[in-house]
């Protein structure tokens, strides 16, 4: 719901006062999400709105979410446009490798 909420969280954090960084700088450079088992694509695209790609991870959150089901969004992604290139590639596997520093190998 962050996403979602972001802008009307900004509104209010902003009257308590200055801070060293605002709550959008704060969001943008120190929190990730993982779309853990939100296959659908509405809701990713409100998430790269408000979040640079390098911060977005593909999850499936097994086991409440068939893996199958997983493999099938992230085609859906693909195939949509909203994620490509590049880009793909980060939210697949290479923001996670990055952020838990490990090697994501292939089977």
């Amino acid at each position: 719901m962050l996403p979602f909420q972001l802008d009307r969280c900004i509104g209010v954090s902003e009257r308590w006062g200055a801070k060293q960084r605002g709550l959008r700088q704060v969001w943008q450079e120190n929190i990730w999400v993982t779309t853990s088992g939100m296959f659908s694509l509405t809701p990713l695209k409100c998430l790269l709105q408000t979040m640079p790609i390098d911060h977005v991870l593909y999850s499936v959150d097994y086991p409440f979410s068939p893996n199958e089901k997983g493999f099938d969004f992230l085609n859906e992604v693909e195939q949509s446009g909203l994620i490509t290139g590049d880009d793909l590639d980060l939210f697949a596997y290479k923001n996670a490798e990055k952020l838990l520093r490990i090697s994501a190998t292939k089977a």
